[in-house]
């Protein structure tokens, strides 16, 4: 019996030949050449590591939706108190600065993340929670540190630093069992 494996998800089918369904969160469908039917079957090896990167990836789209948010939200701030209250320029653009290079880090946060909960690969994941502690004081900054502090800029910062939270115990949690599957299968040899 003949039977073929690919890629179930409609992301990853114009990469079919590289990600051989291995790499899919999302599952294999396997075809039989007796039936015709698909099969779905699951890549992970547990559904504790499936629920950990479903609960990561609703986590990262949240976050990302909120980033933007946040960005548009803190560049209007930056205006109004650039315009009613008396700001230095050396002030005003550390502040920005500080905003840019949160974008950089979140969008290199996001790209590793993405990559190692996907793949389970555990060196992408570490990454990725290397860079979420320089995010978080990049929030707390928001809320605490700048020389203006608004109600709404302790409501952005606050909820920024609680996705970034959340985000770091799930990150630890799957890369925990990134190095448990790795460890486990390293013994089975």
């Amino acid at each position: 019996m003949n039977v073929w494996k690919f890629c179930a998800c409609k992301a990853c089918m114009p990469f079919h030949s590289i990600c051989a369904g291995v790499n899919c969160y999302r599952g294999l469908r396997t075809m039989t050449a007796l039936s015709g039917r698909p099969v779905v079957g699951k890549i992970y090896s547990s559904n504790s590591q499936q629920n950990v990167a479903v609960a990561i990836a609703v986590v990262f789209f949240l976050n990302k939706i909120y980033d933007c948010v946040f960005i548009i939200g803190e560049i209007a701030l930056y205006i109004y108190k650039g315009t009613f209250l008396p700001y230095e320029a050396s002030d005003i653009g550390l502040e920005a600065a500080l905003l840019a290079l949160l974008v950089i880090l979140d969008s290199l946060r996001f790209a590793f993340g993405a990559k190692g909960y996907l793949t389970q690969r555990l060196a992408a994941l570490s990454l990725c929670l290397l860079l979420t502690p320089a995010v978080i004081l990049i929030g707390i900054h928001v809320m605490i540190w700048q020389t203006y502090v608004m109600r709404i800029d302790y409501i952005f910062g606050a909820i920024l630093v609680s996705f970034h939270a959340l985000e770091f115990c799930l990150l630890l949690l799957a890369s925990l069992m990134c190095m448990m599957r790795s460890t486990s299968s390293f013994d089975a040899r």
